[in-house]
């Protein structure tokens, strides 16, 4: 395989190293392509393949190509040179830790972008091209805007959480004229016997029985007013079960205090 480029003008172009491409298609094959580098890696892949022999529109495809691997090779040539340092700035754990997301895949887009221009801007620090106080700045405007950031998803969420409870105040006819206190206060009530009497055997059982949430509902219904059919001593089983837990209850209150 031949990878040197013929010389053209302006700046000089970098040479295509037999590793620096192994490499490229191994980045290549773990990204979401489109079919214009799909079309790269299949020039790649060639045994035959030679730099110069591509048309020019073939050349210029691979140089893009190349663009995105030599951008994520830089990212992580200094994330390695940071991670062995013992003292780091601010500046350098903040990148790390854009990082570590970009790592995980969690990193949107502007991230990504954000994460890069880091770099840059590092590595013409480390090359004395800009100042301390230029990295400072840049991290400055970093942390506010993610502060404003944090607070418009924060605002949002509110936004959207409020709509919901107001949705589902309406579903309920709970009064509008309820205070948000006591709206609140209902919300924690209602969810806290919910999951308790979900965490009973009774509804445990139904829930195997019917294996479905919306018959369960039913069922558990449907079951609970057919017990109080069946009677010991002229009384319910239902009555029975709720004064000999009304006694447990207070016999256990009784033990608190």
């Amino acid at each position: 395989m031949t990878f040197e480029k013929a010389k053209k003008r302006g700046r000089p172009a970098q040479l295509l190293q037999v590793a620096e491409l192994h490499g490229c298609v191994e980045f290549l094959r773990r990204q979401e392509r489109s079919e214009l580098q799909d079309e790269v890696m299949m020039f790649l892949l060639k045994k035959d393949f030679n730099f110069e022999l591509l048309s020019e529109p073939q050349q210029v495809l691979v140089k893009e190509a190349l663009k995105p691997y030599r951008e994520h090779t830089r990212l992580v040539l200094l994330a390695d040179q940071l991670e062995s340092e013992k003292n780091k700035s601010e500046y350098e754990k903040k990148f790390l830790k854009l990082y570590d997301d970009y790592e995980c895949g969690l990193l949107e887009k502007a991230d990504v972008n954000l994460l890069k221009t880091m770099c840059t801007r590092y590595l013409n620090f480390k090359a004395q091209k800009l100042d301390v106080s230029d990295l400072e700045l840049y991290l400055s405007q970093i942390q506010k805007n993610e502060a404003k950031k944090k607070r418009t998803a924060e605002n949002r969420r509110k936004f959207e959480v409020g709509g919901a409870v107001l949705a589902a105040c309406k579903e309920l006819q709970i009064g509008s004229n309820s205070s948000s206190e006591s709206i609140k206060d209902m919300f924690i009530e209602y969810h806290r016997y919910f999951h308790r009497m979900r965490a009973t055997r009774f509804f445990a059982e139904a829930s195997r029985l019917t294996s479905s949430y919306r018959l369960e509902d039913d069922v558990i219904v449907i079951a609970l007013n057919n017990l109080s059919k069946y009677t010991h001593d002229g009384k319910s089983i239902t009555t029975i079960e709720i004064e000999k837990a009304i006694l447990e209850v207070n016999e256990l209150r009784n033990k608190k205090y």
